[in-house]
């Protein structure tokens, strides 16, 4: 999606798109999409578009219930507990959390700190790395294992919040890609037996 559901320009053709996406989801055996549904206003400055988000992300999530396919919001654009706020207010089973850390470091959020205040919702995790920002550089992508997140600390995390869901790894499109997906599976094996 070009937007997130809290846009109103075309947004039902984009809630369309998504519970097809849903269907399919629960065909394949997946039973879960993973959605960056645009960012959850901190406050209520903008009600229009929060509101828009909620009605989106109700509906959406009313499907789900329906045809048995969870829909993840992606971390990183707010808060952890900015992100729980709105959906601990939808009467929905299907709506749930995929952590990503090196997002949520690149936009300035604790992603330990993420993790244990959604692990009532955290459903999938994917594994993307980041350099904080310092004097001079700004926040930066980088291969897993590369940035200043602690994986053996966050992995252990996890473990003790009983996260029992599964790792997908996450690189931003690169010339070398095939090479830093290698390089990360062999890191995180490491790390998980």
């Amino acid at each position: 999606m070009r937007r997130g559901l809290d846009v109103p320009d075309n947004l039902e053709r984009r809630i369309d798109y998504l519970r097809e996406a849903m269907t399919l989801s629960f065909d394949l055996g997946a039973r879960c999409i993973v959605v960056s549904a645009g960012e959850i206003p901190e406050k209520d400055d903008d009600p229009r578009r929060r509101q828009w988000l909620f009605e989106s992300l109700d509906t959406l999530g009313r499907h789900g219930d329906r045809v048995g396919t969870t829909v993840l919001l992606e971390t990183g654009l707010e808060s952890a507990e900015t992100m729980l706020g709105l959906l601990d207010r939808i009467d929905a089973g299907s709506l749930g959390v995929c952590c990503n850390p090196g997002n949520l470091m690149l936009h300035g959020f604790n992603p330990y700190q993420a993790a244990r205040t959604l692990k009532s919702r955290l459903r999938y995790v994917h594994a993307r790395d980041a350099r904080r920002a310092s004097a001079g550089r700004l926040a930066q992508d980088v291969p897993l294992g590369h940035g200043d997140i602690d994986w053996l600390q966050l992995l252990g995390l996890f473990e003790e919040i009983e996260y029992r869901g599964g790792i997908t790894i996450e690189r931003e499109a690169s010339a070398d890609a095939s090479t830093h997906l290698a390089a990360a599976v062999h890191f995180l094996k490491r790390f998980i037996a």
